[in-house]
């Protein structure tokens, strides 16, 4: 993901298209992709996440508090925060 940003993009966006999967697994694993990305590309995400999506990323974010394993749901907490804040700060 480093060499470039269309790769970048394409990550990115194919992560979003996980977040619609029915497997579990996958979609947690779109959503921690996501949600470390964001810690890094912040606008990166706001750029390519379209409302739907955005929904579905918090949805997920909220049913993975529920998640079994503590880190998880640990991780999920901090980014629902941190994707209010970035939200909040893109509708300025």
């Amino acid at each position: 993901m480093t060499h470039s940003q269309e790769e970048f993009s394409i990550h990115l966006s194919q992560a979003i298209n996980y977040l619609h999967s029915h497997d579990r697994h996958i979609k947690t694993w779109a959503a921690l992709f996501i949600g470390y990305t964001t810690c890094y590309q912040p606008q990166a995400l706001s750029q390519m996440v379209n409302s739907t999506d955005a929904k579905l990323l918090f949805s997920t974010f909220k049913d993975l508090k529920k998640d079994p394993e503590p880190a998880i749901r640990e991780f999920a907490t901090r980014q629902l925060a941190f994707l209010r804040e970035v939200s909040a700060r893109s509708k300025k």
